[in-house]
């Protein structure tokens, strides 16, 4: 499988999310799963099912074209690692505008 790492390749994959918007996608996962982590250690409730179905909504996904694309881009190990770089900076991003909001 050769996917190319610029993300033009993978836009016309049918079934398969656009590489910029997987970014996207997997963000909102990854700040998701962090936000259960945290709220599971305070002995609260969060409901990480409800999470992922707001997410696909929000996307305008499926379940299973967010698990079709997991398997199309995880084939190449190189470009995997290059939007999970993507999705890191993304977080910090969000992490800096967080923490600069005026209260």
């Amino acid at each position: 499988m050769n996917i190319s790492a610029c993300g033009n390749k993978d836009d016309s994959v049918e079934g398969v999310i656009e590489r910029d918007k997987f970014i996207e996608v997997l963000t909102d996962i990854q700040i998701s799963e962090s936000m259960n982590q945290f709220i599971r250690n305070k002995e609260t409730e969060f409901n990480l099912d409800f999470s992922y179905q707001w997410i696909y909504e929000k996307y305008g996904i499926t379940e299973e074209k967010f698990r079709t694309s997991i398997e199309y881009y995880t084939g190449d190990p190189k470009t995997f690692e290059a939007i999970y770089d993507e999705v890191i900076i993304r977080i910090s991003e969000k992490k800096i505008e967080y923490i600069k909001k005026p209260e």
